[in-house]
């Protein structure tokens, strides 16, 4: 899940608001489909719905796992955290230009 947090938010260079995760839910559940090893369609809803819920700490959790890996495989990680001040959209602040996607 970790993983699908990272791809959304690289994909979004704008920035996400915490509180509005729901309105990426097609989105994350595409790039959950496509990163996760488990085929089964419940699993995955079930999952995405977690990482939803405001109520549950999933999203910052996976948040956390992001930002502890990048520190790990990063000397200057600063621009490749996701970050953004309490209440205001998070965002990674990398060059858009440095992504590949394939």
């Amino acid at each position: 899940m970790a993983k699908t947090v990272l791809l959304l938010f690289l994909k979004h260079p704008e920035g996400i608001s915490l509180k509005q995760i729901a309105d990426y839910e097609r989105e994350l559940a595409e790039l959950y489909r496509r990163v996760s090893r488990s085929s089964n369609p419940g699993e995955i809803e079930c999952r995405v719905q977690r990482l939803m819920d405001l109520f549950n700490n999933d999203l910052n959790v996976n948040i956390a796992r992001v930002n502890g890996a990048v520190a790990q495989l990063v000397d200057d990680a600063a621009d490749y955290r996701i970050v953004g001040l309490a209440g205001s959209p998070k965002r990674i602040q990398l060059d858009r230009k440095w992504v590949i996607w394939e």
